[in-house]
């Protein structure tokens, strides 16, 4: 089962290779950021979530399970945060 009008898109990369520093962290990546936020406030259907690795895995299981929720409420959904680990 998958949860209707859910969709998960890959925004970033793991670790900076140094050619690809500009695209990354320069007036590019500012724009599309920006973008998503006008497209967010201009649309209530459009969300955004910024979730790290583990939270990411909990909404990916969460919208593969029969399960009732925000992403914003199932960010823990399975995986919890250990504090100080």
């Amino acid at each position: 089962m998958v949860k209707p009008g859910w969709a998960f898109v890959k925004l970033y990369t793991h670790g900076l290779h140094e050619p690809n520093q500009e695209v990354l962290l320069g007036p590019a990546m500012v724009e599309f950021h920006e973008t998503l936020r006008r497209m967010s406030q201009s649309d209530p259907s459009f969300r955004v979530h910024y979730v790290t690795a583990r939270e990411m895995a909990n909404l990916a299981l969460a919208a593969a399970e029969p399960c009732e929720g925000t992403p914003d409420s199932l960010r823990d959904h399975r995986y919890i945060r250990r504090i100080g680990t």
